[in-house]
């Protein structure tokens, strides 16, 4: 029985040096990969919201009619959203502008 901890506290051990030695390397691997993802213009998201309002729809209506999540035309209005160029479309469309114009 005194040979078990001994060797329950060498695996421990030797648990403790991968996770360690594998933490170090996700950290290195995070700092070399570049996560910048393109976002949808800020001007783009102006133009829809300008005319969205001129059109005299919120967003909840604007988001229902088009079958989007509102959170999703709100962070495209903003900018903060990922390019999702068949929703951006799909949101021109309606609104009829063309996304050129957006520019």
């Amino acid at each position: 029985m005194s040979n078990k901890p001994k060797k329950n506290i060498q695996v421990n051990r030797e648990h403790e040096s991968k996770v360690e030695k594998l933490e170090k390397d996700l950290n290195a691997a995070e700092q070399e990969v570049d996560f910048k993802v393109p976002k949808v213009p800020m001007s783009v998201g102006k133009k829809i919201a300008q005319v969205r309002v001129e059109k005299k729809l919120s967003q909840i209506e604007l988001a229902k009619k088009l079958s989007i999540n509102v959170v999703d035309l709100k962070n495209i209005e903003n900018g903060s959203a990922v390019i999702n160029h068949k929703i951006v479309n799909k949101i021109c469309q309606h609104l009829k502008i063309k996304v050129s114009e957006c520019k």
